[in-house]
């Protein structure tokens, strides 16, 4: 607690500025890019965090989804981009990157062009990088466009006066592969987007006592699906032995398809029969619902674990979070599941997890963690 504290104080040790954000679009559509955003400016350590928006999407309905910021439409272009920047008078703006973004393929060469211009003038950029290129087999566009992804991404480092990224393969990426200097970056896990409403102390660990447990499977419905199949072999074995009591699909109501496809795979697990389903809910529904579990599953593997809202809410909620097993990994409120030998997973759920601090995915603590950092751009010479 104390080093949150002291990050608080970091943000509010300088006068915070107005900021402009820069994203690819705006509520009311709901993605995980804005959902972060509203949650940061939500918890921002400031009582009216002064905020406005520039983006190539001002989706109808913005003020009244978002109230409290001004909102800059531009086109995909340098010069509007520069002039949606002027136009709004801030001299501080935090890029929240990700290629496909702002480009049907991912590649917005015209992003740095319009930030040069602007800091010309005098402005600090911070940089989160929600994504940093993407790649595929041959066959894929991504494969012949990513050394025009990578160029990009190289000129926004080169821009920024702080970046930030949510997971360890992103920052070793950025420090190794972009020569992005570590002392101008830190590494912030996305936050929870769902509020514990209870944080009363968890019971005993069920399952070394012999008892039933909820499995929590929470996100979008293709995450969900991902999730479900990277552990399926591990919920037969639970099934098996009689140890799961529900299985909590939660977050968006998904499509037929992938709702069947989701039935399936717990139908041939022998779990169909207890499925309950909690879509579209509310953030206290939600919380409740996560509160009753004793895990949840991600598809997630440690690398870029914290790069999900899915695991935070996990987290936050006292859940223990099954991931894939991998070669890079660290401390954390999960468990590596290698599902070519499941039964290893199974003998070390026997057991309580280990304790550990999960207070760094709560939002208040990302968001003064963050503000730290805007801190640090507008105090660099």
């Amino acid at each position: 607690m104390r080093q949150q504290a002291s990050l608080a104080r970091t943000a509010t040790r300088y006068t915070l500025p107005p900021l402009i954000h820069i994203v690819p679009t705006t509520p009311p559509e709901v993605n995980g890019l804005t959902d972060y955003c509203r949650q940061l400016w939500r918890y921002w350590p400031e009582p009216e965090p002064k905020w406005a928006i520039a983006s190539p999407n001002v989706v109808h309905g913005a003020e009244e989804a978002w109230p409290g910021v001004s909102f800059h439409p531009f086109e995909r272009n340098a010069s509007s981009l520069g002039a949606a920047l002027e136009e709004s008078g801030e001299k501080t703006a935090v890029l929240h990157y990700v290629g496909y973004g702002y480009d049907a393929r991912g590649v917005p060469a015209w992003l740095p062009k319009g930030l040069e211009k602007w800091k010309s003038d005098g402005g600090k950029l911070v940089t989160m990088f929600h994504e940093i290129y993407a790649s595929g087999p041959p066959w894929k566009s991504e494969f012949w466009l990513r050394p025009k992804m990578v160029r990009i991404a190289q000129q926004i480092v080169d821009l920024s006066d702080r970046w930030i990224t949510s997971c360890p393969d992103w920052f070793d990426r950025l420090t190794d592969e972009f020569r992005a200097d570590s002392k101008r970056g830190c590494l912030i896990p996305i936050s929870s987007a769902i509020d514990p409403i209870d944080r009363a102390p968890v019971d005993p660990w069920p399952l070394a006592n012999g008892k039933q447990i909820s499995v929590a499977i929470f996100g979008f419905p293709r995450t969900r699906s991902l999730s479900l199949s990277a552990h399926r072999r591990l919920l037969s074995i639970l099934a098996d032995k009689g140890r799961i009591h529900r299985v909590m699909l939660i977050g968006r109501e998904p499509d037929p398809v992938t709702g069947s496809e989701v039935d399936r795979v717990l139908t041939e697990i022998g779990l169909i029969g207890r499925k309950e389903t909690l879509f579209n809910a509310t953030s206290d529904a939600i919380s409740k619902k996560l509160s009753e579990c004793a895990i949840g599953l991600s598809y997630y593997p440690y690398g870029i674990l914290s790069k999900s809202s899915a695991f935070a809410a996990y987290a936050v909620h006292g859940l223990t979070t099954v991931i894939p097993k991998s070669a890079k990994t660290g401390p954390g409120p999960f468990l590596e599941n290698d599902e070519f030998r499941p039964e290893v997973c199974w003998e070390a759920l026997q057991k309580p997890p280990k304790s550990c601090d999960t207070s760094v995915y709560l939002p208040d603590k990302v968001a003064a963690k963050f503000a730290a950092e805007v801190a640090k751009a507008c105090a660099s010479s």
